[in-house]
């Protein structure tokens, strides 16, 4: 499913670091020569064996380095110094040999009872190519990265007690499988994917001056700010199609999910002119699977951001209604000095009680407060709302709604607000969305 595919037969899988941990003489520590070199239950035969102590010993050498790394190794003498000497303290009273030099013909037969011993087989192409060809066939399904299939079919060549093939028959093997892989495909996307589609897909990564839609598309928003809010929706308004396509075709594909990613990731990896050198079907799948994952990040970054903008909406009004709270209540003081004063004239022992209403009003109340003033004060006590704090909230959302409501109702006009449950919402979101927005 990679380019190089279809430049050789072979693709680079693993790095070179790796291959030589995989594949080279095991380097034990002394801990690990300890492990491996322990034998146990029917291992203990080694010791039985006819021959002399260099037979034995090299049996032993070749099970702990067969336990380490399922294989088989040549080795040179200076190479495995270290551990033919613990082989020979721990089970031949500290034996020296000169020269640890054992015929090929004997190695052989030191292997073969090492497999049968553990129940193993060796890798044979005729009998397992074929089988490891259909698990990576598989593998390649669930994933189209080739070190997972690599790792995965050395697991599955342990589990299946064969020793593991060599790095190159692996190379190959995924090849094909990877091949094979891409073929099925290309059969699929020429039958499911209509012309008009692939030229729009194939658009994002045409230059239009110096600008290609992909390489906007890869930017990631780094904040919730309103542009950062504003550049995602476009995105969604402008590739909502595209992402139906995607929708649509994947599913033929039979696919996973983590190969989606992959494919997702290898857009992110190439440049647009280097995918514009790959074949057209080959980067009409990477960019179905891109466009996929992208748009479903797009609308996990909206629902974040409506969710975090009507948060900070929330926490603003509260802020707002505080101060309005406070600013009532300092002007309430000089009310309520008014109020006091105004009822101390009906307990006032020095005004005359034979003196008119009238008088008494123009004379002492007005004195305190002018009419308008009384006038607005009974009005308020007499329309105060039992929620004291309420108006004042209501009041900060009224006044903050030019900042906020913009943003959130453009958010909440375009999020696709989907559930089987909850059915009465959903009908109201679908209402306010219809008629108000």
């Amino acid at each position: 499913m990679i380019s190089s595919i279809e430049k050789s037969k072979r693709i680079s899988i693993l790095k070179e670091s790796e291959i030589k941990e995989l594949y080279e003489i095991p380097k034990f520590t002394d801990d690990e020569r300890r492990w491996y070199f322990e034998l146990h239950g029917n291992e203990s035969k080694l010791l039985m064996l006819s021959g002399n102590t260099k037979t034995k010993a090299d049996a032993i050498l070749q099970l702990g380095y067969f336990k380490a790394k399922n294989q088989f190794f040549q080795y040179q003498h200076n190479d495995v110094q270290v551990d033919i000497d613990y082989i020979l303290n721990q089970y031949f009273n500290n034996a020296k040999i000169s020269r640890f030099s054992i015929s090929r013909e004997i190695k052989r037969k030191n292997q073969s009872r090492i497999l049968s011993l553990l129940g193993y087989k060796y890798f044979k192409k005729t009998i397992y190519s074929g089988k490891l060809l259909t698990e990576a066939r598989n593998l390649s399904r669930v994933s189209a990265n080739p070190v997972f299939i690599f790792h995965a079919l050395i697991e599955i060549i342990y589990k299946i007690k064969i020793t593991t093939p060599g790095y190159t028959t692996l190379q190959d093997i995924i090849s094909n499988a990877l091949s094979l892989e891409q073929q099925r495909v290309k059969r699929i996307l020429e039958k499911q994917l209509l012309p008009e589609e692939k030229d729009e897909l194939l658009q994002l990564i045409q230059s239009k001056g110096s600008f290609y839609a992909v390489t906007s598309l890869k930017k990631i928003p780094k904040n919730f700010k309103h542009k950062a809010i504003y550049q995602e929706i476009e995105h969604y308004q402008n590739y909502l199609h595209l992402y139906q396509i995607a929708k649509r075709i994947l599913p033929h594909l039979k696919i996973s999910n983590k190969s989606i990613a992959y494919f997702a990731d290898l857009v992110d990896l190439y440049t647009a002119r280097a995918l514009n050198r790959q074949n057209e079907e080959q980067t009409c799948l990477w960019l179905l699977c891109f466009i996929h994952n992208r748009t479903k990040r797009i609308l996990d970054n909206l629902v974040l951001m409506f969710s975090f903008v009507a948060n900070q909406y929330e926490v603003d009004v509260a802020e707002e209604a505080k101060a309005l709270i406070l600013a009532d209540t300092i002007g309430k003081d000089d009310q309520d000095e008014h109020i006091a004063k105004l009822l101390r004239l009906f307990t006032d022992s020095n005004i005359d009680d034979s003196l008119p209403f009238k008088v008494i009003k123009e004379n002492e109340a007005y004195a305190i407060a002018l009419p308008e003033m009384i006038n607005q004060i009974s009005e308020e006590l007499e329309n105060k709302p039992k929620d004291y704090r309420a108006q004042f909230t209501w009041k900060a959302v009224r006044k903050l709604s030019s900042k906020y409501k913009p943003t959130l109702r453009i958010l909440f006009k375009i999020l696709p607000f989907e559930s089987e449950q909850h059915k009465a919402l959903k009908k109201t979101i679908g209402f306010l969305k219809s008629s108000l927005l």
